[in-house]
């Protein structure tokens, strides 16, 4: 896929988010730590833009590249579960492909994440060593 077709529509020094329609699908990528604020702010700007973009595209993916980030606290885990997950639901996503993170720690915490019972209500979700795999999963469930 061409690399000129994705849109920065985020960016700071810890978060960006992406949009590539050739998926169609936000890739929202975490670099580092990021205070409990900095990643509820951030999560809360993705679900606005992602409300904005399903009026323009009905299915959209979204992948959450944690390959560049460290870990994060149980706080913005219970956050995730308790209000994000179900807000994103409503908005109409279905898909989230992760992005494997780099250190052994992390990846072990992810996997314990995603296999947490009734923490996805709806969503279908994988995890990929790169973005290319899940955008290629993410076309074949759009």
């Amino acid at each position: 896929m061409k690399e000129s077709a994705i849109t920065k529509l985020y960016v700071t020094d810890k978060i960006h988010f992406d949009f590539d329609p050739t998926v169609p699908c936000f890739i929202d990528e975490k670099v580092g730590v990021l205070l409990s604020e900095e990643f509820t702010l951030g999560m809360e700007g993705g679900l606005e833009l992602f409300k904005e973009k399903i009026k323009e595209y009905p299915r959209i993916g979204w992948i959450a590249n944690l390959s560049k980030a460290n870990v994060f606290g149980p706080e913005d885990s219970k956050w995730v579960i308790e209000h994000w997950t179900p807000a994103a639901v409503a908005a109409g996503l279905k898909y989230v492909a992760y992005i494997e993170p780099e250190s052994d720690f992390a990846k072990e915490k992810l996997t314990r994440y995603i296999q947490e019972p009734g923490l996805y209500r709806g969503m279908i979700v994988n995890s990929f060593r790169d973005i290319e795999m899940a955008k290629n999963w993410l076309r074949s469930q759009l």
